[in-house]
């Protein structure tokens, strides 16, 4: 992943994170940064199809997440596994 400086370590209170938050297992895509991601489709359909492919966490069902106190504003954002985003792009 090219831009993988642009999500913030959780736990690292400094800095920015435009693109949203990573842990070890996890990336944690703000809300708008998923809509721009979708934007040449519909980007609640396209968490969805994540979803019905077991790539995000979706606690309860849902398709966000509500990050933990450790961000400020606690602001819901898709989480998607590290490994798969991570992963060579197949030819």
């Amino acid at each position: 992943m090219a831009h993988v400086g642009r999500f913030l370590e959780l736990g690292d209170a400094h800095g920015d994170a435009p693109d949203g938050w990573r842990d070890e297992n996890w990336f944690y895509i703000r809300t708008e940064r998923w809509k721009d991601i979708h934007d040449a489709g519909d980007p609640i359909e396209a968490a969805r199809m994540h979803k019905d492919a077991g790539l995000p966490k979706t606690p309860n069902g849902g398709l966000q997440v509500k990050m933990g106190r450790q961000v400020e504003g606690r602001p819901r954002a898709y989480a998607v596994r590290a490994s798969e985003v991570l992963r060579p792009a197949e030819a």
